[in-house]
């Protein structure tokens, strides 16, 4: 939440694509504190980054039913 709050305005500047930049720092952080578990650079988590927002989004449509206006 603070992290959201801190880069605020330079998500609004980048239309928010400064988000897989905050997503490839968390990855590296859960990397450095989760044993098993290995990023291999700022690439790799960028490219990670992108994977885990397609398979949230993709996710989140196939659970989450529509509304349907009556």
């Amino acid at each position: 939440m603070i992290l959201k709050v801190l880069t605020f305005p330079l998500t609004i500047l980048t239309l928010g694509l400064f988000w897989f930049v905050i997503n490839a720092l968390m990855l590296e952080l859960a990397s450095a504190f989760v044993h098993g578990f290995e990023v291999r650079g700022f690439v790799a988590a960028f490219i990670g980054a992108i994977a885990l927002s397609i398979v949230s989004s993709l996710l989140h449509w196939l659970v989450m039913p529509s509304r349907k206006e009556p």
